[in-house]
């Protein structure tokens, strides 16, 4: 802004000196116009300079982040795919050895549903056993009801009977 400042102030004194003045000031003047152009030129270069050199920074900034990323996402990549190649490999020795337990496993099962068909059997027969007995037992208790209010009945009316012979004396 000084050198702008300083070129308008100066190009104005050239204008408004006249012709036949002392060749000295004029080229003061002149020689003061050309520091101030190049003083305007210097800063406007340094400028533009300051503007790439902040733009260069930033790219470089992006390039590094996303090579570091990229980076990463390799890394991430190839242990991601050593440990499926792991997984394949324990899978297909799993199977292997599976095929293996599966039949011995299956032997065994089998021989426990056996085992407990055998304990339903009984337990079902063990429940047969017990309703009938519990429906025995409730056709005694309402057959040795009836006689206890049958009884009761007898002695009501022994007693009925009794009561009147009392109450007559």
């Amino acid at each position: 802004m000084n050198a702008l400042r300083e070129i308008w102030h100066y190009s104005q004194q050239k204008e408004t000196t006249k012709v036949g003045t002392d060749l000295d000031h004029e080229m003061q003047n002149s020689m003061k116009l050309f520091r101030a152009q190049r003083n305007l030129y210097i800063s406007g270069f340094a400028l533009f300079l300051w503007l790439i050199i902040r733009r260069l920074v930033t790219l470089l900034t992006d390039l590094a982040n996303a090579r570091v990323g990229a980076d990463a996402a390799m890394k991430q990549a190839a242990s991601a795919s050593e440990a499926a190649k792991r997984f394949m490999e324990s899978r297909d020795v799993k199977d292997d050895n599976a095929k293996n337990v599966d039949l011995e496993e299956l032997k065994e099962m089998k021989e426990k549903l056996a085992a407990a068909e055998k304990e339903a059997e009984r337990s079902g027969k063990n429940l047969e056993a017990m309703k009938s007995q519990s429906e025995s037992l409730k056709n005694e208790y309402d057959r040795l009801l009836g006689e206890y209010e049958k009884l009761e009945k007898k002695l009501e009316t022994v007693r009925g009977s009794g009561d009147s012979s009392k109450k007559d004396e």
